[in-house]
């Protein structure tokens, strides 16, 4: 019975000592766990990440770069100025049609 009881005990400080460290890694990522998950994920997926490119652009599992990707409504389109003509104004380059 001591022998159960001993072998419970290493398995439960084990658990301890791994529990910590997953801990003190949330930690490092301000505490949130989903930036850490997320870490953990692509840092996993970046050994086969050549080989998930191959003809892979369109497919649902390239969704997860998206985060990285900027909004299209964060990103302000260019103003055009006087020395950028507008798509309606013709360069000198552009003979207007007649």
């Amino acid at each position: 019975m001591a022998l159960g009881k001993a072998k419970a005990d290493v398995i439960h400080f084990e658990n301890e000592a791994e529990a910590a460290g997953w801990k003190r890694a949330v930690e490092s990522f301000g505490g949130d766990g989903q930036q850490f998950a997320r870490y953990v994920l692509y840092q996993k997926m970046a050994g086969a990440y050549r080989q998930i490119m191959v003809n892979t652009a369109d497919s649902p599992i390239m969704r997860i770069f998206d985060t990285f990707a900027p909004s299209q409504q964060s990103v302000p389109k260019p103003q055009p100025t006087e020395e950028q003509p507008t798509e309606e104004q013709p360069t000198e380059e552009q003979p207007t049609e007649e």
